[in-house]
């Protein structure tokens, strides 16, 4: 019994326990089915997933190398020059389209002299008005100017100006809802929607007027918005661009002269400009075409603006008369006395008529009350806005209840608006203004008319430009190492076609028995006479300055083929300790040199370099860049430029071929011929120099001081004897006294036999008797008279012109104090606060930050390696290289390069390498390091927090890795972030700015070499900014009482210098332990797929 009842107690607990358990709605069996279907399913999916993974890295891959190739120009927006900014606003914000607003308004007040200046305005106060129309092919521009003299105040006159301006278009035009107020942004912008147009047409046009006051002018300006986002209008709406200035300036207390200028577009919709004929018909006549309608506009539009102008004088004068009447009335009124309003009998005049006195001061009394109440009637009545009044007050009510609820909303984002203020303070306070030297831009291939000292100043500056970007435009090119004396030596032409544009790219490289001295002038001018000695011509060269002797701007005919190219060039010199540098650069547009229309140009740049190698041996290299000939209204088609070289293509794609296989041998003909009158000028620099030499020398012994008096100089390249000397390249040209260089002395002796015959065709000149040709004393007289009045002309025109300097002077130095810091786009090329700061957001936004500073520094790999000089052949297979540099501010920068080759293949090399990099800390360090994985982004890419410091102080670095993985090589980057708002550092906690790159090129199958280089920099702190020397010696232990700061740095940087070779070695030691485990686990997996395949 008592085991029955144990067993019943026990199934009773089973089956209670049975019963609490959860289970599924459906059987076991239906789930483990439905489970496996959607395995299937997932199976499936996965694979669609990687084959389009697949497909998308590969277009990635196509996508970066074709990013990589590109290097697009960046275009500042220029406020002198019109763009879609000018006329176009976004939809967003209010706050931001008032920012919008302003900025547009502002650009045209701050334009005003720009735009002015130009024109002709009387110097006196008469009334002056000028319209002009001109025509850009079938397009309508016009011009109007008006002067006129005001006999109010400068504040009356504003004030007028400013109402007629806003209500001249309704005033005109009469139609019914011409006029729509969009938004009042203060009481001197607004911005409305007018009816511009005739009645049978609709013109809309959204206008922007802005007011400016100054002690002694206003200027009122309007301009036109093309587009609007948040108004937007029909397609097929008219439209047209508008910019008009008013500029009021006092003459007297009461007095105002009135300058005026307005700029009126085209008409056009969305789908481009109107048709001209389609403007005639608006004004009720057919054209019969496009010059029917363009000499109706000749005739009509003058008038019709001069009426407008006649009309709009009127306006002004109706406003100015109202505005007079009424303080004329105001003032009335406020004469009145008290008590001349009271009764009569309170105030009883002294006569004894007292009734008819009476009856008038009540006559006078209800006639004054009638223009009080008429007056009263018409201020009620005056349509100041478009609504009355009342209904006015209900919307502003409306408006308040809209407002208090966006109020709440705008709180909320005031706290992220100021942070960004914050930032973009700091980062806009150290921006210089001065152009990027390694961006090309407009200034590199223009010139502005000017006088002579500001265009000398940019002479050189685009020919510094050019020099100190030698290294960067060779850089890409391989010159061969070898320093032996060659003939032509090395010539390579490379062809490309790059959006149907041709560019041709030339390199030469030649070694030369002569001294840097020698090379540096025959290059100067054999460069400038090439042409002269390639085509036997004289006239292919004008001389527009000569800025210096290392410097020209000239003006050369090139004609390659049947059509004649003009380029103004800009040629050079550049003289260093080992080096001469030429340049020339070609100047597309000259406003004081201009070219004919549509003549073609070519964009050119060349740079030769003359290296001294010996005393007297010199290496030429030369490259030079040929872009697409061009026209002032664009690029030259690929047929006519075929046909120029007499080719007849049938399509472009037989152009490209024809003129691809014709640049690659004329360019290597000229290459060869330019090497060939290189060696004539060097021949005939050191010929005559030897001659100078005997000659001197034979002065010197028969004391003749007639040849040393005269200078003896060669003869010039255009003789004919430069073809008759034959001379071997491979060998210098020196003159010797053996029996060998008799040929060399029947030469000489036949140029001295030459120049002895000047020399006594000069003599016998100067010994001629002086005969003076005198002249009468009424000429003489009547030709200085001449002269004078010839210079007093030049003399006035030079004091109009300086007196225009000093203004133009004047408005730039305004202009120039008035200008805000130009915002400056990131350059991949310069540090700045983004490189080494993360602000907080989300997700997606701080991966995209994590992306963005990672592909710079990636992208920065080559030029950040390209300073440092790498072993060919590591040397014990560890090269290992330290330097600790101090700057100006006593902050040391620490620079390690190393390099090994492993015996390994790139794939298990890189991986080695990755795993090694992220765990070095915690195997260099025998007690456990500090390390937090803060972001995993992807396979390759980590952002962790970690401790670098010594033992004796805690150094947190917050550090990005990041790995990419090329065909042939892969490069593994780490960045430091000093400033990460998302996880902020204590205030006294010292960090480090760390960048690195290890770069693994694969040598074969089987060996890899790799490269590291890595810049630490000296610690900081977020609040104190960078440690001092003794805090940083103390961390080491190495800091005494009577040390200064250079035993300081010299025992810092003795310390980095053995740290930093022990923590290489160390971790190629720790390198090569994960390399073995990554070996064993790759065989065994090897093993286990032999294993499996057997089975």
């Amino acid at each position: 019994m008592q085991c029955l009842k144990q067993r019943i107690y026990d199934l009773e607990m089973h089956l209670y326990k049975v019963k609490r358990v959860r289970v599924t709605l459906l059987p076991w069996e239906d789930v483990a089915k439905a489970l496996a279907d959607d395995t299937l399913d997932k199976v499936r999916e996965n694979r669609s997933i990687k084959r389009e993974l697949a497909h998308k890295r590969k277009l990635a891959r196509l996508l970066q190398q074709w990013i990589q190739s590109l290097s697009p120009e960046m275009r500042y927006p220029n406020v002198h020059v019109d763009s879609w900014r000018n006329s176009h606003i976004f939809h967003g914000d209010e706050a931001s389209r008032r920012v919008g607003y302003e900025w547009l308004i502002k650009q045209l007040y701050h334009n005003t002299e720009r735009e002015l200046m130009p024109l002709g305005f009387p110097a006196s106060n008469d009334y002056f008005l000028d319209t002009s129309i001109t025509f850009k092919d079938t397009t309508i521009s016009l011009q109007q100017q008006m002067q006129m003299a005001l006999p109010y105040s400068l504040e009356i006159v504003s004030r007028a100006i400013w109402i007629a301006v806003r209500t001249f278009i309704h005033y005109i035009q009469r139609k019914p809802h011409s006029l729509t107020k969009l938004l009042e942004i203060n009481d001197d912008i607004e911005y409305v929607q007018e009816d511009m147009g005739p009645k049978t047409r609709r013109i809309d046009s959204k206008l922007l007027y802005g007011r400016f006051q100054e002690p002694d002018r206003t200027v009122v300006v309007t301009r036109a918005v093309r587009s609007d986002d948040a108004y937007p209008i029909e397609s097929t709406t008219w439209t047209t661009d508008m910019k008009q200035w008013f500029v009021l300036e006092r003459i007297d207390a009461n007095s105002t002269r009135c300058r005026f200028y307005d700029i009126l577009g085209h008409p056009s919709t969305q789908n481009g400009y109107v048709s001209i004929q389609d403007i005639v018909r608006q004004y009720r006549y057919e054209p019969l075409d496009d010059a029917h309608a363009m000499q109706y506009c000749r005739q009509i539009f003058p008038s019709h603006q001069r009426n407008e102008r006649a009309m709009f004088a009127r306006h002004l004068d109706c406003k100015s008369n109202r505005r007079r009447k009424m303080v004329a009335e105001l003032h009335k009124i406020r004469k009145i006395k008290r008590d001349e309003l009271k009764p009569c009998f309170e105030n009883p005049p002294a006569v004894l008529n007292v009734k008819c006195k009476r009856l008038k001061e009540m006559q006078l009394l209800r006639r004054h009350i009638y223009e009080l109440e008429e007056q009263l009637g018409r201020l009620e009545h005056k349509r100041t806005t478009l609504l009355p009044w009342k209904e006015v007050c209900q919307a502003l009510a409306e408006e308040t209840l809209v407002n208090v609820r966006d109020n709440r909303n705008l709180k909320s984002q005031l706290f992220r608006a100021q942070r960004y203020c914050a930032f973009l303070r700091k980062w806009l306070s150290p921006i210089p203004r001065s152009p990027n030297a390694s961006i090309e831009s407009w200034q590199h291939s223009q010139l502005i008319a000017g006088d002579a000292k500001s265009r000398k100043m940019a002479y050189e500056w685009i020919a510094r430009q050019a020099y100190h970007n030698t290294q960067r435009a060779m850089a890409h090119l391989s010159f061969p190492d070898t320093i032996t004396i060659d003939g032509i030596g090395l010539i390579s032409v490379n062809v490309e076609f790059v959006d149907d544009l041709i560019e041709i790219n030339v390199m030469t490289q030649q070694v030369l028995p002569y001294t840097l001295d020698e090379v540096s002038a025959s290059l100067w001018v054999a460069d400038k006479t090439f042409v002269q000695y390639a085509q036997g011509r004289t006239d292919f060269r004008q001389e527009l300055q000569v800025v210096s002797e290392d410097m020209e701007y000239v003006q050369e005919e090139l004609t390659p083929g049947s059509r004649r190219i003009f380029d103004n060039v800009l040629y050079g010199r550049f003289y260093e300790d080992n080096r001469t540098v030429i340049v020339m650069r070609s100047i597309l547009k000259d406003e004081l040199f201009p070219l004919e229309k549509h003549m073609w140009t070519i964009d050119t740049k060349q740079w030769m370099v003359a290296d001294r190698l010996s005393k007297d041996t010199t290496r030429c290299r030369t490259y030079y860049s040929i872009k697409h000939p061009s026209t002032d209204i664009g690029y030259v088609s690929l047929q006519e430029l075929a046909e120029c070289f007499c080719h007849s293509p049938k399509d472009d794609t037989q152009a490209k071929q024809m003129l691809r296989d014709r640049f690659l041998i004329v360019q290597r003909l000229e290459r060869e011929q330019f090497a060939a009158h290189l060696d004539n000028v060097l021949l005939f620099q050191a010929l005559g120099d030897a001659i100078c030499y005997k000659a001197d020398a034979r002065s010197t012994k028969d004391n003749l001081p007639m040849v040393a008096e005269v200078p003896l100089t060669p003869p010039p390249l255009v003789l004919a004897p430069v073809k008759a000397v034959a001379h071997r390249p491979d060998r210098p040209l020196k003159v010797s006294t053996s029996t060998t260089v008799k040929c060399k002395r029947v030469q000489e002796l036949q140029y001295l036999h030459r120049h002895i015959e000047e020399l006594e065709e000069t003599l016998r000149r100067c010994q001629r008797p002086y005969t003076p040709m005198m002249l009468p004393w009424k000429e003489v007289s009547a030709g200085l008279a001449h002269d004078t009045l010839v210079h007093i002309r030049e003399n006035r025109c030079l004091k109009k012109e300086v007196e225009n300097k000093k203004k133009m002077i004047e408005y730039l130095k305004a202009w120039l104090q008035g200008q805000e810091i130009t915002r400056r786009s990131p350059s991949p090329f310069v540090e700045t606060w983004r490189n080494c700061e993360l602000l907080a957001g989300d997700e997606t936004f701080r991966t995209q930050a994590y992306s963005w500073i990672m592909q710079q520094c990636f992208y920065n790999t080559d030029r950040a390696m390209s300073t440092m000089a790498y072993p060919d052949k590591a040397q014990n297979n560890d090269f290992i290289d330290v330097h600790v540099v101090p700057d100006d501010n006593d902050h040391l920068e620490i620079h390690v390069t190393t390099q090994r080759v492993l015996d390994f293949g790139l794939p298990i090399a890189s991986e080695a390498a990755w795993v090694a990099d992220k765990t070095f800390y915690e195997f260099y360090r025998e007690e456990t390091t500090y390390r937090e994985e803060l972001d995993i982004v992807n396979d390759d890419m980590e952002y962790i927090k970690e401790d670098i410091g010594p033992i004796q102080k805690v150094i947190v670095d917050n550090a990005l890795y990041c790995r990419y993985r090329e065909e042939n090589r892969t490069v593994i980057v780490l960045r430091s972030i000093l400033n990460d708002e998302a996880h902020p550092l204590d205030a006294d906690t010292w960090t480090v700015d760390i960048k690195q790159w290890m770069v693994l090129d694969a040598i074969d199958a089987d060996k890899t070499r790799l490269r590291t280089y890595y810049i630490m920099k000296h610690p900081t702190t977020k609040n104190g900014g960078y440690v001092s020397l003794e805090e940083f010696a103390e961390c080491f232990q190495l800091h005494a009482p009577r040390d200064d700061k250079e035993s300081l740095k010299r025992k810092l940087s003795n310390q980095f210098q053995e740290k930093q070779r022990i923590e290489r070695q160390k971790f190629a030691t720790h390198m090569d332990s994960v390399l073995e485990r990554l070996e064993t686990l790759e065989m065994l997996d090897a093993v286990k797929g032999e294993e499996l395949n057997q089975l």
